[in-house]
This record gives C-alpha cells, sequence and structure tokens, in this order.
C-alpha cells in the first residue's frame, strides 16, 4: 500500500484511521455484536434488538442508524453453457487455444508477449465462493509460484474461501488460468488476493458491508487493483431497495466505498450488470460509481450482448465505462473442463488481468493515467454511448499512450 500510494503522491487521510476503539466497545459493553467495521465509511454493521438500537440511537458519538440491507445479488452471469497486431514475441508465446478471442479482442497477446503478464501488480478479487481454487489444475500455476498472497473470508470470517459456490473460482480463471493449449488468463503471471464477501446459496443481511470491508483489506495489503464480479440493487426482504435514482454513485454503500478506493489510488474494475433482459435494464451499484471501471459485455464479434446492463447513471454520467467479451467466455468448471459462460461478472476479469499487464509495463503511472489511457483506447472513446461505454480497449494503443505521454 505504502509503495502504491507513494507512487501516486497520495497522502494519509483521516479515512485511513479506524472507527474509535472506544465507541466500539461502547456498543459491545451493551452486548451488541459488532459484524464489520469501515474506517472508510466511519462506522460499523451489528446484531441489535429493536430497544437496543433504540439505547444506540442516544449515544453522543452516534449520527445516524439504519436497517442493514439483505440483498440480491444481481451480477452473477446468466448461464454457463459447453459450447490484430503483430509484435516479435520476447517470450515464448502462449497457446491460447479456447481462450484466444477473449484475449485478442483486448490485443491481450501482445503485451504477454513482451512479458507483460502481470507480474508483481496484487489483484484483489471480491467474490463468492472458491471451489475448487485450491485443487484444479487451471490454478496449479499460481500455488506453484506462491501467487496467492492471502485468502480470508468476510462472510464466515476466516480463511477459508473454497466453499459456498464456484462463482468466485470461474471468474478467477478468466484472469489468473494457465492451461497451455486451453485456457489463458488475462494477467496469468499476476498475483492474487482472494476474498470472499458474497454468499452465494443464501443471501445475507451484510452484503454490501461485507464487500467494503474486503475493499478496505485490499487497500491495506497493498492491492493496485479490485476485480468485482458482484452488484446491488434490490433488498431480498424490501427493507431499503435502491431505485434507478439512487444510482449516482453517492447513494449505495459500495459505490461510496468503490470511490473512496479510487481515491487511495486503487483501480476498481467492476462488472456493469445482467439487468438488459429485465425491468431493471440499467446497471447496478457500486457499477455507478465515478473514477472506477465499470464493464458490459459484448459478444464474441464485438455485438453488444442483450443481458449487459446499460446506463446512464441518475446524475446522466455514461455507463458502463467500456466493454469486453461477455458472452461465451471461456472459464474453468468445477470438474476442470473449460466451457463457455455468459455473464458481465467474465468481462470484468478480462479488463482488471490486462490492466496489471499494462500497469506492470508503466509502474510509476497513476490509477488515473492507467484508466485515462485504457478508456482512450477504447474504439468508440469519440462516440461514446450507455450501451458500449466507449467501447472496446485495445491494450497495445492504451501501452503507446502511455509510452508517448507527447
Amino acid at each position: 500500500r505504502d509503495r502504491r500510494r507513494t507512487n501516486q503522491n497520495i497522502a494519509c487521510h483521516t479515512s485511513d484511521l479506524p472507527v474509535h476503539a472506544a465507541y466500539v466497545r461502547a456498543l459491545k459493553a451493551q452486548g451488541i455484536a459488532v459484524l464489520q467495521s469501515s474506517k472508510w465509511l466511519n462506522g460499523v454493521s451489528v446484531f441489535a434488538t429493536k430497544n437496543q438500537i433504540e439505547e444506540i440511537k442516544k449515544l453522543a458519538f452516534v449520527r445516524e442508524v439504519k436497517p442493514v440491507m439483505k440483498l440480491q445479488r444481481k451480477s452473477i452471469e446468466l448461464s454457463e453453457q459447453t459450447s490484430a497486431h503483430e509484435l516479435i514475441s520476447t517470450v515464448e508465446p502462449y497457446n491460447y487455444s479456447l481462450s484466444l478471442n477473449q484475449i485478442s479482442m483486448l490485443s491481450g497477446q501482445i503485451l504477454h508477449n513482451e512479458n507483460s503478464r502481470g507480474q508483481g501488480i496484487i489483484i484483489a478479487q471480491l467474490d463468492g465462493g472458491y471451489e475448487g481454487v485450491e485443487s484444479l489444475p487451471a490454478f496449479d500455476s499460481l500455488w506453484a509460484s506462491g501467487r496467492v498472497l492471502t485468502t480470508y473470508d468476510f462472510t464466515d470470517n476466516d480463511t477459508d474461501i473454497f466453499h459456498g459456490g464456484s462463482h468466485g473460482m470461474k471468474v478467477l480463471s478468466v484472469m489468473a488460468a494457465l492451461l497451455p493449449n486451453s485456457l489463458i488468463g488475462s494477467a496469468p503471471q499476476a498475483t492474487y488476493v482472494l476474498l470472499k464477501s458474497e454468499v452465494e446459496a443464501t443471501e445475507t443481511t451484510i452484503e454490501e458491508d461485507n464487500w467494503v470491508a474486503a475493499a478496505e483489506f485490499a487497500d491495506s495489503i497493498g492491492a493496485s487493483i479490485i476485480n468485482s464480479s458482484l452488484g446491488y440493487s434490490v433488498f431480498q426482504d424490501g427493507i431499503g431497495d435502491y431505485t434507478v435514482d439512487d444510482l449516482d454513485g453517492r447513494t449505495a454503500t459500495t459505490s461510496i466505498a468503490a470511490v473512496m478506493a479510487a481515491r487511495k489510488g486503487i483501480l476498481v474494475v467492476n462488472s456493469a450488470g445482467n439487468e438488459g433482459g429485465t425491468t431493471w435494464q440499467t446497471i447496478i451499484s457500486p457499477a455507478d460509481a465515478d473514477s472506477i471501471l465499470a464493464v458490459g459485455g459484448v459478444s464474441a464479434t464485438g455485438r453488444h450482448a442483450n443481458f449487459s446492463s446499460t446506463g446512464p447513471t441518475a446524475d446522466g454520467r455514461i455507463k458502463p465505462d467500456l466493454c469486453a467479451q461477455g458472452k461465451g467466455v471461456y472459464v474453468s468448471l468445477p470438474g476442470g473442463n473449460v466451457a463457455s459462460g455468459n455473464g458481465t461478472s467474465f468481462a470484468a476479469p478480462l479488463i482488471s488481468g490486462m490492466a496489471a499487464c499494462l500497469w506492470q509495463r508503466h509502474p510509476t503511472s497513476s490509477m488515473m493515467q492507467i484508466r485515462q489511457a485504457i478508456l482512450e483506447s477504447c474504439d468508440r472513446y469519440d462516440s461514446a454511448d450507455n450501451i458500449y461505454g466507449h467501447g472496446i480497449p485495445d491494450f497495445f494503443i492504451a501501452d503507446y499512450f502511455l509510452s508517448h505521454p507527447n
């Protein structure tokens, strides 16, 4: 973290200080269970009875009390089914096989061939279950080279993330897989922090709070990139549902935290959502946040995927910010096979991984410089809309922009 912030001249701030310990002790002294604590939001989430809540409201240091939100996760992929440029390579090229299209659409193979494969860049993944990551061959090199920096489950408060579903595993395979002649990830040599903030099988009441806690952990451990293939719109129990009018980047808990992460110099890459074929239609939080990259999905030929959420934000900003392949993306399945799946959940990690490869080549660039170069490399940069955003980025061009700032 210190290196990332020093490179970007980001000073320490009061938001880096933990919630006052005396405040937390005062709550615990009343028998209140504190679940998560956020220094960025200067608050905690708790289990409390109605009577305890009334007592909490009377405390001098409490500004606001609101119900913890029980959310419906809206960004899991809709379905799973089996189904350039030239540059002299400086290393042994990968045989991408099934994954060639999703990588070459972004000119990712060019950076890979220059031995820019994410080395030294820390990517934090916020997701659901990671079943199979500990045993599937797609991740053998990840473990053999010690590039899983740490793991943590914010739903159970332990380090065991390898349960509760396989969505996180599939998303990770899009970035980190190294299966020559089968599946090559977008950043197959990056270092990963694997964080479970979501319960896939059942909804919890604190998924957004878990997301914030995981993002703060990512900051503390020095991650440069957060990949989040999660999103939130309405509450399963109907308490405090978000509306489209709330998508202003300043209302949803995770959106506020995503902006804070960006201020700390972290590139937040979030799936736009899979609401294109629903009555909601538009993006979901935290994709509405400013200064991040919200990623929509396209087909293998670059056409808009009908499930991919569209914009704009409530305050009129263009969303998604850009697109990558989200339809027919090849991923690792729990049994070890490689097959295609659909969802902006798989478009986001393609961008996160390639951003790591780009940042590896330009380590003194700030997050905003990396983000801007990626956006300016997009094929619709001068004609952005609320379906494709700025379009599909070309990381060869983004690299050129950063190498030739004038």
